[in-house]
């Protein structure tokens, strides 16, 4: 039996990680860039929308924004960046030196198929190692029923 890994060499991979930490680089604040309009509707229910002012709003979209990258300093640059299903996929999808990333929103459990799911809506393909394969259960609970849903739609085309 022959054992197999892709060694990158003949493939590409569909994200590329990068480390970046915030917390330690002031400078980094200032090359990031995010769509504030769409976080905004996206965080609306987090948001008290009533009795804000915009400067309230910014303040408070900028808080979660950040909250959502600082939970772990690797972030994955994908060959597709579509910060729509991004955020479909509960990641939070952002511009770092020109860079197009995204930040897996989390920590605490393995949140892969956040990445998968987000892999399997923009480009119909998915990687064979997923959880959706072997933990599908976990893939569930990660994205829930209604993406799953759509993932296995969009792999199977």
């Amino acid at each position: 039996m022959t054992n197999f890994f892709n060694s990158g060499l003949y493939e590409r991979s569909f994200f590329t990680k990068h480390k970046i930490y915030f917390y330690e680089d002031q400078e980094a604040y200032q090359e990031t860039e995010y769509n504030y309009e769409l976080l905004m509707e996206e965080y609306k229910m987090d948001l008290d929308l009533e009795y804000k002012d915009e400067d309230d709003l910014q303040e408070q979209v900028d808080q979660l924004f950040w909250e959502n990258l600082g939970y772990w300093p690797v972030y994955l640059e994908p060959l597709i960046f579509n910060e729509e299903i991004a955020l479909e996929c509960s990641l939070t999808p952002f511009t770092y030196k020109g860079v197009n990333m995204l930040a897996l929103s989390g920590c605490g459990m393995d949140l892969s198929p956040r990445l998968d799911a987000y892999q399997a809506l923009v480009d119909n393909t998915i990687d064979n190692n997923s959880s959706l394969f072997s933990q599908e259960l976990h893939f569930k609970y990660v994205v829930g029923e209604h993406i799953t849903k759509k993932v296995l739609q969009a792999i199977s085309m």
